[in-house]
């Protein structure tokens, strides 16, 4: 049973669909944090054309060309950048690369990518290994902020989201005026205790396939609060991007073709 659930084949577009969705957000990142880096380095050249360079081979990775090497530069490339510019860096930026890194173990370049048009042995099927290392190591972030949130009285009681919302440095409108409304703040409440135990347990919900679906919905729910509410830059994006690794490509086939059907009702 572990053997098949550790080292099992899966399909190589899922590791591709990963490789595409990450290697985007990560143009997307260095594209925000290239000019802000650039105006702390009194536009020092070489620190432009190394921020260039970053950008570059994330387009590379979204394509899929030198997948493996693009992986090694951006590693090399944000350990520089965390170190010179660690006021610049966040939790966002550093679960980019995390995941980067496990895609380079994988099959990611060998689909939906110029490196697999470009070869002559292609593969269509890769282990399951580092998708499980994916989702292990997704689970144990949840977990852990969790289990980080019973150490606050402000999460046990219900003022926690609200609070994050108010803060002026994070929150892209002033929701004050909702502290007036008693069924907002009640709402809030039972809000802030479900997202404590939705995380601490957030391991044994994907065990079932329905309490699975569940759970995913409540991150989306959570992550999308922080997408329209607060100024957390790519954080949201980046762990709704995650779950991608928690559905199997069938299930996610399932849901594109879902949202296909909403779109193109007719055509169907």
């Amino acid at each position: 049973m572990l053997d098949k659930f550790f080292f099992s084949n899966i399909d190589n577009r899922h590791y591709a669909l990963m490789r595409i969705t990450f290697g985007f957000l990560m143009f997307l990142a260095w594209l925000e944090l290239t000019p802000l880096s650039i105006y702390f380095n009194n536009n020092d050249t070489f620190v432009s054309l190394y921020l260039y360079s970053l950008i570059l081979s994330s387009l590379l990775l979204l394509i899929g060309l030198f997948t493996r090497t693009s992986i090694i530069y951006l590693y090399i490339g944000f350990s520089y950048f965390a170190e010179t510019n660690f006021n610049l860096i966040y939790i966002g930026d550093k679960i980019l690369i995390l995941i980067l890194t496990y895609l380079f173990f994988s099959g990611s370049g060998d689909a939906w990518s110029v490196d697999r048009l470009l070869s002559k042995n292609k593969k269509d099927f890769s282990s399951v290994f580092v998708m499980r290392m994916i989702q292990i190591h997704v689970s144990i972030i949840y977990v852990l902020c969790g289990l980080s949130k019973f150490l606050y009285d402000s999460w046990l009681i219900g003022q926690a989201p609200f609070e994050a919302m108010a803060l002026p440095l994070y929150n892209r409108w002033n929701l004050d005026f909702l502290a007036e409304y008693p069924l907002v703040l009640s709402a809030l409440y039972f809000y802030s205790i479900v997202i404590v135990f939705w995380e601490s347990l957030f391991p044994l919900f994907q065990l079932n396939r329905y309490s699975k679906y569940i759970s995913l919905l409540i991150g989306c729910s959570l992550h999308f609060e922080i997408i329209v509410f607060m100024n957390h830059r790519l954080f949201g994006y980046i762990m709704l991007a995650t779950y991608i690794s928690l559905l199997s490509f069938d299930e996610i086939k399932k849901i594109f073709c879902w949202f296909k059907k909403l779109a193109m009702p007719g055509r169907i």
